[in-house]
């Protein structure tokens, strides 16, 4: 006797709970990369001098953020490939 038929454990999930964790996990990356989307003003509705500032300073702090928003996307990658690999070693 086979210990996959012995238990009530199923062997296959269905196909449609595939799916559905895969629209899940498609929305949430979109939802994550759209997040990180920047918000861009016109030059013309720039024309003050303060909002010129602003900007400015808005620009330095993405150039001080950069390398901390390449290292999040790649975090994710590899937690997402352990958690695969983890998955698959149980089965």
């Amino acid at each position: 006797m086979n210990a996959a038929t012995s238990s009530n454990i199923p062997v296959r999930r269905s196909l449609t709970r595939r799916r559905s964790l895969a629209r899940v996990s498609a929305a949430a990356l979109l939802g994550l990369t759209l997040s990180f989307a920047p918000v861009a003003v016109p030059q013309a509705q720039a024309a003050n001098a303060s909002v010129q500032a602003m900007e400015r300073e808005a620009a330095e702090r993405a150039e001080r953020r950069r390398p901390f928003m390449v290292l999040f996307p790649a975090g994710v990658a590899v937690l997402t490939l352990v958690l695969v690999l983890t998955v698959k070693r149980r089965r």
